[in-house]
């Protein structure tokens, strides 16, 4: 991928276009790559209208997710938060200027937003410059665990799944009249074969809540992470999978320099290129190591048993 940020080709421009000849509801996958941070957002559209779940980040991404908003001819109903990491909400401000459709999320993602809204922007405005958003919108409409929200005809279904990736994790699932395999919007909690950042330090907890949420659904679903094309449970499993790898990592690393320094840091970063099938998200494998570590450690060294 290349130039920055990639939206709708021009080919599914045509297709959206033509939206009100195909099934719905529909699901469209957009991806920015703005700085190397691979981040995905979606849009679904029914007949009424069109719901945003997450509002990825720069300002030149934002104005290419209205366009493909507008492209459908349907109004924005509203928009869906998967959890409070800058990288899914930075860019809602920018997507939704001039409506004032609701934004709904967790309580644990609002509160968790705040305050990376407040720590961690000012450093992401200096790498994006004038490309990043300079307002934050944040959620308006909390939402408690298992609660339906309906938009038009759309109806998604929340559910928290605690701590993983982030402090407070939530899935989306789209309900339909149907038999058709569940549609699971699952942001972070679940990746696609690229670097899992593990700095909120979560790891025993997130690993538990990937067990529950392969229990919640059937063989069939489908997964729409944020990160990396949509799947079946076999991301779950990677995703776990990658998650045992980095503790075992992080631990030799440990046992080889307890104050983690740059040869103990090159070393997991390296044991992380090697198990990656691609260098996605790896510059985040190397962002603030000391962070992730010193949250990671006493997991690392003393809970075994987890992998």
């Amino acid at each position: 991928m290349s130039g920055g940020d990639i939206v709708l080709t021009e080919a599914a421009r045509i297709s959206a276009a033509r939206a009100s000849a195909l099934p719905v509801p529909r699901v469209t996958r957009l991806t920015s790559d703005a700085l190397g941070m691979i981040v995905n957002l979606y849009l679904v559209e029914g007949r009424d209208g069109v719901v945003l779940v997450d509002g990825a980040i720069s300002r030149r991404f934002a104005a290419q997710v209205r366009d493909a908003i507008a492209a459908t001819g349907k109004p924005l109903l509203g928009a869906i938060l998967t959890h409070g990491h800058p990288d899914h909400f930075c860019g809602l401000g920018e997507i939704l200027a001039g409506t004032d459709v609701p934004i709904f999320a967790l309580p644990g993602a609002i509160a968790q937003l705040e305050r990376r809204w407040d720590e961690a922007v000012p450093g992401m405005r200096a790498a994006f410059g004038d490309d990043f958003p300079e307002t934050l919108r944040k959620p308006d409409t909390p939402v408690a665990d298992g609660e339906t929200v309906a938009l038009g005809d759309l109806n998604f279904s929340v559910r928290a799944y605690g701590p993983g990736e982030s402090d407070c994790d939530a899935t989306w699932t789209l309900l339909a009249d149907t038999d058709a395999a569940d549609t699971v919007f699952c942001g972070d909690l679940v990746y696609n074969n690229m670097h899992v950042f593990m700095q909120d330090g979560h790891a025993e907890a997130w690993l538990a809540a990937l067990a529950k949420l392969s229990r919640a659904h059937a063989p069939d679903t489908r997964f729409h992470p944020g990160h990396g094309p949509a799947g079946g449970h076999e991301l779950i499993q990677w995703t776990a999978g990658y998650i045992r790898m980095y503790l075992r990592a992080l631990r030799d690393a440990l046992d080889t320099d307890r104050e983690f320094g740059p040869a103990a840091q090159k070393r997991l970063v390296e044991t992380i290129r090697s198990y990656l099938p691609s260098d996605d998200l790896i510059d985040l494998a190397q962002f603030r190591l000391d962070i992730t570590a010193h949250n990671l450690a006493r997991v690392a060294r003393d809970a075994k048993e987890i992998y």
